[in-house]
């Protein structure tokens, strides 16, 4: 069976290249997770939000159900086919045809343009009635909380008390005790220090000691959640995020980014944008 990959980042096209063999990590409804030694690459059904490590095909969230690809299956690379040798039969995905997105972050925005896009971040998550870390930001009452997000909103307000008094390392601490906090294939407290990442770069603070700080840290920690997660936050420290976060340059308003963010995951977008919403808090 032949398939076509459509879209992709050019970050995933760049693991590839370097990479030869693989097995099958996870699968699910419309996601094959491909583990090639420390790096994750993920085959997703069309119209799925594009992230780094996203080779989306033409096929639908039902075709992708019913592929009959198991956790261990071996996987090849040769050229510009991906190949996954199944029980049962041989499954390759072609790259010649996909359409390739840079999705690296590295423009810094003026003081005005954060003015801005901070409001709307804060709108958004105000008014999304997503669960996960938008809770936190939403609510001033404990009692909104469960036991993991009372957690974490701690640990939250002690980075920022331990930021303001220049208490970068102990900052960094409370921040990674984060990494792994939360359900799901990637932890709230994962996609929200990806969004820190994107914050340090969109506010032009990736010289400050706490940017450099959390790339040491956070790379020091990554066994600490699963690996799905753990992809993304390599990408993070590397630059890269999704489509929605780099689009949020050019969202023009709190109901488009409502609209983008939504999209990712149960409440991954949002946690991230969070994650946006923090630094933002820090610097301004």
């Amino acid at each position: 069976m032949k398939h076509k990959i459509v879209r992709s980042s050019e970050y995933a096209i760049y693991l590839l290249s370097k990479k030869r063999t693989g097995l099958i990590q996870s699968v699910y409804r419309k996601t094959i997770n491909i583990q090639f030694d420390d790096s994750l690459i993920a085959i997703q059904a069309y119209g799925s939000p594009l992230s780094p490590i996203s080779l989306i095909s033409q096929l639908t969230q039902e075709e992708m159900s019913h592929m009959e690809i198991a956790v261990g299956d071996s996987v090849s690379v040769s050229g510009p086919v991906i190949t996954i040798l199944t029980k049962d039969a041989t499954i390759s995905f072609d790259l010649s045809y996909a359409d390739l997105s840079d999705l690296s972050l590295r423009e810094v925005l003026c003081s005005e343009d954060i003015c801005k896009l901070n409001t709307n971040i804060k709108e958004s998550i105000a008014s999304s009635g997503v669960n996960g870390f938008a809770t936190i930001f939403r609510s001033s009452n404990d009692q909104d909380l469960d036991l993991i997000l009372n957690a974490a909103r701690q640990r939250i307000i002690n980075a920022k008390s331990f930021f303001h008094k220049e208490a970068y390392s102990d900052c960094i601490n409370e921040i990674c005790h984060l990494i792994g906090l939360g359900t799901g294939l990637t932890p709230s407290g994962d996609d929200f220090i990806c969004g820190i990442f994107a914050g340090l770069i969109l506010t032009g603070e990736t010289n400050h000691k706490i940017s450099e700080l959390l790339k040491d840290e956070v790379s020091k920690h990554l066994t600490g959640t699963n690996p799905i997660s753990g992809a993304f936050l390599k990408c993070s420290i590397c630059g890269q995020f999704s489509q929605a976060i780099c689009s949020l340059l050019h969202t023009p308003d709190s109901t488009a980014i409502t609209e983008q963010f939504i999209q990712i995951g149960h409440s991954s977008g949002f946690d991230s944008l969070c994650g946006v919403y923090f630094v933002f808090s820090l610097f301004n």
